[in-house]
């Protein structure tokens, strides 16, 4: 199915973000590297892309996991009035697929508080062999 396939490629995407980022050096905790991923910038230029985005992951598939996601964290703003504003919906999909990543990545990786080059290091293989 053609949504799989884009959702896999979408979370390999998420996943080469996080590979970047530590390959350019980067050092602090979880927490500093989840602000730094997916709450300081955006995945999306423009409406249209986004739009097209979320066309080829399903509708229906973003919508359901944003609702899962919104009942683990009550944190997340979401309202309907976010599927009228396809930036906005596509970027916290983006987001809530990158906290599943960097969570995957703490389970992984649990006695480590914070990264260092070799957490990188190690934390790269991982995600170069992480099934997404």
């Amino acid at each position: 199915m053609l949504e799989d396939s884009y959702k896999r490629t979408v979370r390999q995407e998420v996943v080469n973000i996080i590979i970047n980022l530590l390959k350019s050096g980067f050092e602090g905790s979880f927490c500093d590297l989840r602000n730094i991923l997916f709450s300081m910038d955006y995945f999306h230029s423009n409406e249209k892309e986004a739009e097209e985005f979320i066309m080829k992951y399903g509708f229906f598939n973003a919508l359901k996991e944003v609702e899962e996601y919104r009942f683990i964290d009550d944190c997340t703003e979401f309202t309907l009035n976010m599927i009228d504003e396809p930036k906005k919906f596509a970027d916290l999909l983006k987001y809530i697929i990158g906290v599943d990543i960097l969570t995957t990545i703490q389970i992984e990786f649990f006695e480590r508080e914070d990264f260092d080059e070799e957490t990188n290091k190690e934390v790269i293989e991982f995600l170069e062999t992480l099934e997404v």
